[in-house]
């Protein structure tokens, strides 16, 4: 392996390894041919390489266009971050060829020259922190995973301490897989989980396809961030993988994939500058603490715990709290002492007396900061006052006068050393720290106001001398800002140079580089939303710092982080309120949306006050359209809280309707209305039937993806009408039309998507087709729970109990009891409950538990009367039927005669043809249960004339078998038989709906056999 520091050449794969710092390296992939052109360079580095000997060494008996090899050799600049015009590796030879003109030796003899080099900067007074992490690397190689935070004052030494354990790591025969990730301040304008992605990405990129491949199997959410490391095909695959994908589930799979990277070989991640880390990275730290399985994993974090105090930062309680709990680790670092100064200055100083009292003099003004105590060397080298002689430091006065010349603090210690440097340096560094920690000389040339070339050489000089800054590695995008990236040696460096500048100066410099970034990263800006966001933000250009706020936003929401876009959007609205009236006025209706749709997505109840805050900022500039469509939303989310202000909103949207002036916009509007007026204020058939003939019409008029809502509501109606082959097929449509319209998004930022996804399977239920619902419902959940997506798992999984419940698996119904038990005050979770509570107590009739079934059912109707809330008028249909069942089971059939008379008053005021015949086919036996077998005909012949004018697989089988009953008692056996025989093709058909081996319908059948509704072995109707 041959080498050119800072690279090196892995031919074995194929790729350029870059020394970014001690114990970090980045693998840049190179296409194989531009990998080919660089390893014949370097093997004949010093040496013209002719045009025509590359081509007849690498092109054999193929014709290539010169500009092709022209191309090649760009990309290799690229990667090297090499100019052509000031040469460092690869030299033209004008229309002759190429001279690698970089000095190339052997790794082994590179690496030797490094481990010299590292005895002059030895980590002294650390070697008790060292050791602790050592330590807990071990532990981690044995499995016991390992969280350790280094904590202490700015320029206490936190960084060095975990760079010189890194080094030291990559000597070990067996070296772990290592990252780096570093938390930028932002301001307010955080990207989730930031240094994790960072500290992933190298992963990914130094330890090439085998790491690439477990982040793809264990976490596709988090793989799918990094395009530029994935093909087309495995991008969309990815994509359509982690669709509708949260925070929680991307959480868990960054810990999964790092967890089993470490089954391989151990990780070690070190996180940097923790007080400005994202919230989203601390849930991170804290899930990765908190599991229990054995993982070869070591998470270093490094903080300031003063400014993490100052600032609200969570991770110092974080820590407080997993220190409590003997979690993690902790190594607060104190100051050096002077023994430590002097052990510093012992290989820089012989004189052992000129030694000591140098040491007493920097201790006593350093107070044992390492950085201070570093700086203040430097500054009394950069004054003049000690020198290097034969490779030691000698002093041009007494050690007394030095004390005069060292500032008094660390601050002033470093104002010394920038006022040392040049103005040309000076101004550029000014600028460097507009731009942030680190930078591309490309991004602050502008704001120097040099040219870029000029810009580059001093930032090269600058690093050489590591003066301030020093090299940071080269950015992946493909685009402009591909060149060498710099970082300031320490954050105080950049904080001082930032603070001397004038407040307008600053302001200038931040619009200038936020313009030049939009250059640099034309259409790919999304890249760097944050950054530009805060430079346009301190650059008093709200209008781009709103755009780019929006867009960080957007981000966030691809990085399943609602809780950060939300923060983002506020802000982003905060200022909105700044931009000009006719600005503001598409803009704050456009984040006032998208804040409402991340409030949904995360069932957060600021969705309600949010769309009426659009509704009111869309009616007041005149936006009718949008006030209604907000007004749609909002009645929504009310209706899973609140029917009765869900049905004012619908009010209000009708009133809105009125005054616009597009008639199939209006018509829509129209129907959404009716719509809610049967959907919360309970069943209506002419509003119901209104709704219909609008849906008719638009469907006529309409493109399908134009009516994705309107056909969801129109399925539903006509579920709730029992004409579910249809409704299936509505809300199927709308279903796909939303899906194709979401590519690549979160489905739940749509409500109609939601509402889909629960009457689709129930549709299917209904219909009579079991195993289809329970597959739509199976495939749902497993999203649903791999997504992290918990309220909408739990709505699925009460919509399949009433699967098992109607397959008279009603053991397997009451297990669901636990997923309702704490939704009650959650936002939306009213719906749940009441659902799950209906189901269960019908459950404990079936099997007997009257008494619990009894308090159940009546807790659940008196909640219904007095807090409606959405279908209230629907849900009181199974309550009424469990209610006549409970009390005819349980032998009280004075109040099961009253129950099933008003199941029966109930269900014949919809047109709900399932309920009817159930409360027809109950109200028959009631009857049989007194006696009066004459009313327990006329009910029974009642059923039977609604089963046989619609298709009611549900209730079809059980007014067949009764009617079998109750006529065989009175002797007409041959009408018997044929409804003996009509309900065992129902209960049959059911059955086989579901897969011969599925458990439900052994289930089911065997259920009936008991029952004597089938006879065992026979499949007869008994």
């Amino acid at each position: 392996m041959c080498e050119f520091p800072p690279f090196r050449l892995d031919t074995g794969n194929q790729s350029l390894l870059r020394n970014v710092r001690e114990g970090e390296v980045e693998r840049i992939q190179l296409r194989p041919k531009a990998f080919s052109i660089l390893k014949y360079l370097t093997d004949n580095a010093g040496r013209l390489v002719t045009h025509d000997e590359i081509m007849e060494r690498l092109w054999r008996n193929t014709y290539v266009q010169p500009e092709v090899l022209a191309s090649h050799i760009r990309d290799i600049r690229v990667a090297l971050g090499d100019d052509a015009r000031r040469p460092r590796f690869v030299e033209t030879v004008a229309r002759r060829g190429y001279r690698f003109i970089a000095r190339v030796g052997s790794a082994e003899t590179v690496s030797a020259h490094q481990a010299k080099g590292a005895g002059s900067r030895q980590l002294v007074g650390r070697e008790s922190p060292l050791s602790t992490l050592l330590k807990s690397y071990q532990a981690a190689t044995t499995g016991r995973r390992q969280l350790v935070f280094v904590t202490g004052e700015p320029g206490i030494g936190k960084t060095a301490l975990c760079r010189e354990f890194l080094r030291q790591l990559r000597g070990d025969e067996q070296a772990p897989y290592m990252a780096w990730g570093q938390c930028i301040e932002g301001y307010g304008v955080q990207e989730p989980y930031f240094p994790v992605l960072k500290a992933v990405s190298q992963l990914c990129s130094a330890g090439g396809e085998p790491v690439m491949h477990v982040f793809k199997a264990k976490a596709p959410t988090c793989m799918v961030q990094f395009s530029d490391l994935l093909t087309v095909e495995q991008r969309l695959a990815l994509e359509s993988d982690t669709r509708g994908a949260t925070s929680g589930r991307m959480l868990r799979e960054m810990l999964d994939a790092l967890e089993e990277l470490g089954k391989s070989r151990p990780v070690v991640v070190v996180l940097d500058d923790l007080q400005w880390v994202d919230r989203a990275t601390v849930d991170v730290i804290s899930e990765f603490a908190r599991r229990h399985e054995p993982a070869r994993v070591l998470i270093v974090g490094a903080y300031r715990p003063l400014e993490a105090f100052l600032s609200e930062n969570p991770i110092k309680a974080l820590k407080d709290a997993l220190v409590a709990h003997q979690l993690c680790g902790e190594i607060g670092l104190a100051s050096l002492t002077q023994a430590d100064v002097a052990d510093y200055l012992a290989p820089m100083c012989a004189d052992e007396a000129l030694r000591i009292r140098l040491a007493n003099l920097l201790y006593r003004r350093s107070e044992g900061n390492s950085l201070f105590m570093v700086a203040a060397l430097e500054h009394i080298v950069e004054q003049g006052l000690m020198h290097d002689r034969d490779g030691r430091l000698c002093l041009t006065v007494p050690v007394e006068e030095l004390g005069l010349d060292i500032p008094r603090t660390l601050r002033t210690v470093i104002e010394a050393q920038i006022d040392h440097l040049s103005a040309e340096g000076r101004r550029v560094l000014e600028a460097a720290s507009v731009a942030g920690v680190d930078f591309t000389p490309a991004a602050v040339a502008a704001a120097a106001d040099y040219p870029l070339a000029q810009v580059e050489d001093i930032c090269h000089d600058l690093a050489r001398r590591q003066q301030v800054i020093r090299p940071a590695g080269i950015g992946h995008h493909s685009h402009a800002a591909d060149r060498p990236r710099y970082e300031f040696v320490h954050v105080l460096y950049r904080e001082v140079l930032y603070e001397q500048q004038a407040p307008g100066r600053r302001s200038a410099r931040h619009l200038l580089i936020g313009r030049q970034l939009e250059r640099l990263y034309g259409g790919q800006v999304e890249d760097v939303a944050s950054e530009l966001a805060l430079h346009f933000e301190h650059a008093l250009d709200w209008e781009a710092a709103v755009r780019y706020l929006r867009i960080s936003a957007e981000n966030a929401e691809r990085r399943y982080s609602h809780r950060e876009a939300i923060a983002l959007l506020q802000q982003a609205l905060e200022g909105a309120v700044r931009l000009p009236e006719e600005k503001r006025r598409e803009v704050e209706l456009r984040l006032l949306e998208k804040l409402a749709m991340s409030y949904v997505a995360s069932f957060d109840a600021r969705c309600v006050e949010t769309y009426e805050r659009l509704a009111e900022a869309a009616a007041s500039y005149g936006f009718a359209e949008k006030c209604a469509d907000a007004l749609l939303n909002m009645a929504t989310c009310l209706s899973w809280d609140d029917s009765d202000r869900c049905l004012k909103v619908a009010e209000r949207v009708s009133r809105v309707a009125s005054n616009i002036g597009d008639p199939l916009m209006q018509a829509r509007l129209q129907m959404s209305c009716h719509f809610w007026r049967v959907w919360a204020g309970g069943w209506n058939t002419a509003e119901a039937q209104q709704a219909s003939r609008i849906f008719l019409m638009l469907r006529r008029q309409c493109e399908t993806a134009t009516l994705a809502r309107e056909s969801i509501d129109f399925g539903m109606l006509q579920w709730a009408s029992s004409e579910y082959r249809e409704s299936y097929q509505a809300v199927a449509e709308g279903l796909e039309a939303i899906s194709d319209a979401l590519v690549g998004q979160n489905p739940y930022l749509s409500i109609a998507y939601q509402k889909a996804q629960f009457y689709l399977p129930r549709a299917l239920l209904f219909q009579g087709e079991w195993g289809r619902a329970l597959q739509v419902l199976d495939a749902s959940i497993e999203l649903a729970d791999k997504n992290g997506d918990s309220f909408p798992a739990h709505m699925l999984r009460l919509s399949r109990s009433w699967v098992h419940f109607h397959a008279m698996d009603f053991e397997e119904v009451l297990t669901a009891r636990a997923l309702v038990e704490n939704l009650g005050d959650r936002f939306g979770g009213s719906y749940l409950v009441r659902l799950g509570r209906l189901l269960f107590g019908s459950a404990d009739v079936a099997l007997g538990n009257y008494e619990s079934a009894a308090e159940t059912l009546r807790m659940t109707r008196e909640e219904m009367n007095s807090h409606p809330i959405v279908l209230d008028w629907c849900f009181r249909l199974p309550l009424q039927a469990a209610l006549s069942e409970l009390w005819l089971s349980s032998g009280r059939l004075s109040l099961a005669r009253e129950e099933a008379g008003a199941y029966l008053r109930l269900a014949f005021s919809t047109d709900d043809r399932t309920y009817q015949a159930l409360a027809l086919e109950v109200s028959a036996r009631v009857a049989m249960a007194l006696g009066d077998t004459s009313v327990a005909l006329d009910f029974i012949a009642r059923g039977i004339r609604v089963i046989e004018q619609r298709t009611v697989p549900l209730a079809a089988w059980r007014v067949h078998a009764t009617a079998a009953s109750l006529l065989g008692g009175t002797g007409e056996a041959a009408l018997a038989q044929r409804h003996h025989q009509k309900a065992r093709v129902a209960i049959l058909s059911l059955a086989d709906s579901l897969a011969e081996r599925h458990a439900l319908k052994a289930k089911f059948l065997s259920s009936l056999i008991k029952a004597g509704v089938l006879q065992e072995g026979t499949g007869h109707a008994a």
